[in-house]
């Protein structure tokens, strides 16, 4: 049912998903139901709001999936989404690298 509900949410959420449908939908298709069912639970339950400084958040202003303006972000993508790592990899594989 998580599954059906994604595939049917996807496409009105995230914007990006229609520029790798194939992916997307394999990505999907491969997942487990219980992780899915857990990661959706985390993301709607989520109420962390200490975190390590060691970690650094790369988030796209764009993300309809978790929303920039819920989340506190060391680096804001412009135009990025919720799949930014999937369409935008070189872009964000070079802030990474520059951040190391």
């Amino acid at each position: 049912m998580a599954k059906k509900g994604a595939q049917l949410m996807q496409p009105i959420v995230e914007p990006d998903r229609n520029k790798e449908k194939e992916t997307f939908k394999a990505m999907l298709k491969d997942k487990d139901p219980d992780f899915l069912r857990i990661t959706i639970d985390m993301i709607l339950n989520w109420k962390r709001e200490d975190y390590s400084d060691k970690i650094i958040h790369i988030h796209g202003d764009n993300d309809k999936t978790i929303p920039h303006r819920n989340v506190k972000y060391d680096y804001l993508i412009e135009n990025g989404s919720h799949m930014m790592t999937l369409t935008r990899g070189e872009e964000i594989s070079s802030l990474v690298i520059k951040l190391l």
